[in-house]
């Protein structure tokens, strides 16, 4: 028969073929069900013996607690054991013994104390030698700096001495303005600290304000200018000279010479004077010679100067510190003084003119400010003596 054709195949073929695939499909699945129930059991037997070998593992723990609190017990008895054979006395010669070690103690006690004490008293001796010898670095720097001040003073007085009568000519030319230039570098007026009767021969003698390549000449005569607008408040309509008439006028003033105390020769630029100006005049140079005497006092300053950290160079600290120039100022001697955990500050003396110099504004415009707070945190002032 056809087995490929249904209708061809008898009732017996098919039940028979469905039978065999029904037995197959059966058995397959009690199969499958067999190896679920194997894998179930063997999972349960190893949970069994893990289960077995932490008990016997808890067994053997409790029996080494048990061995050890038996030990314990037998040294228990050996002691009591031990005990009922002392006798009195030897509890007697124990508490003396005892008293012994005690009075032993306190006696080292006592020692320990008495070293702590000595300690603390070298200690303090030891920072009282300390300040008697900062004070006496800080007297002997201040002595340097005065002995400095006065060889500076004494040479300025030498020089001022010794100083020649200054000459110029042809003041009206470039070459003329430009030795006059060279003359006032560096200095205020023509002959000293002061305005003098130099500065109006020479004033008088150049026709105009200097242009600003003779920066120097230029700054004195604004300066001369402004202590003659002084003394003529009057409103001036301003006059100009000719070169030809200018160089015969300036040929007579071309030496000038050097400033005597009791000089009265007076160069009269504006004409004849009234007795109201000469009184006006006089009145003012008596109200100049009280401040001329006067001098302005010096003080002598210690500043604490610290870092932002341990990693700041102390060298470039205190590089910035003494680049700082004012006029009054002189930096003295300095040291660097361990503040704690790797960090030290700069102690530094300045002496100063207290007309000049403000140490709250040196600290806060100067010494704080870019670009010298890079290399310094803050800054205190230690001491404060005038000098």
């Amino acid at each position: 028969m056809d087995a490929s054709n249904p209708k061809s195949e008898s009732v017996y073929d098919r039940v028979s073929r469905f039978l065999t695939a029904f037995i197959d499909t059966y058995e397959e699945e009690v199969s499958l069900d067999k190896d679920a129930d194997i894998a179930s059991l063997q999972e349960k037997i190893e949970m069994e013996r893990m289960n077995k070998i932490k008990v016997q593992q808890e067994l053997k723990k409790i029996e080494e607690n048990s061995r050890e609190w038996k030990e314990v017990e037998e040294c228990y008895e050996n002691i009591f054991k031990k005990m009922e054979n002392i006798d009195i006395v030897s509890v007697e010669e124990l508490k003396n013994r005892n008293h012994e070690i005690e009075a032993e103690n306190w006696k080292v006690n006592e020692m320990k104390k008495k070293w702590f004490d000595d300690s603390f008293a070298m200690s303090e001796l030891r920072m009282k030698v300390s300040m008697s010898e900062y004070k006496r670095v800080q007297f002997e720097e201040r002595m340097k700096i005065l002995e400095d001040e006065n060889n500076v003073v004494d040479a300025s007085n030498k020089i001022h001495h010794f100083q020649m009568a200054a000459t110029f000519s042809d003041l009206h030319t470039e070459s003329g303005l430009k030795s006059l230039d060279e003359f006032l570098s560096g200095k205020t007026y023509i002959s000293g600290d002061h305005l003098t009767k130099d500065d109006i021969k020479v004033y008088a003698s150049v026709l105009e304000k200097p242009s600003d390549s003779f920066a120097h000449a230029a700054r004195w005569y604004d300066v001369v200018s402004s202590h003659l607008a002084l003394s003529f408040p009057g409103t001036a309509q301003g006059v100009k000279f000719s070169v030809k008439s200018a160089s015969a006028e300036v040929a007579a003033p071309a030496k000038v010479d050097a400033p005597a105390a009791d000089d009265d020769d007076d160069l009269d630029l504006f004409g004849d004077e009234t007795e109201e100006e000469k009184k006006a005049a006089e009145e003012r140079e008596a109200a100049k010679k009280p401040a001329k005497k006067k001098e302005s006092g010096k003080s002598s300053v210690l500043l604490d100067v610290k870092p932002w950290d341990d990693e700041t160079d102390m060298k470039k600290l205190e590089e910035t510190v003494r680049s700082i120039e004012l006029p009054g100022l002189l930096w003295g001697a300095s040291k660097l003084v361990a503040v704690g955990y790797g960090i030290k500050k700069l102690q530094i003396m300045m002496t100063i003119v207290d007309d000049l110099v403000s140490v709250d504004t040196l600290i806060e415009e100067r010494l704080t400010v870019e670009p010298c707070n890079e290399y310094i945190q803050s800054c205190d002032i230690v001491a404060f003596n005038k000098i």
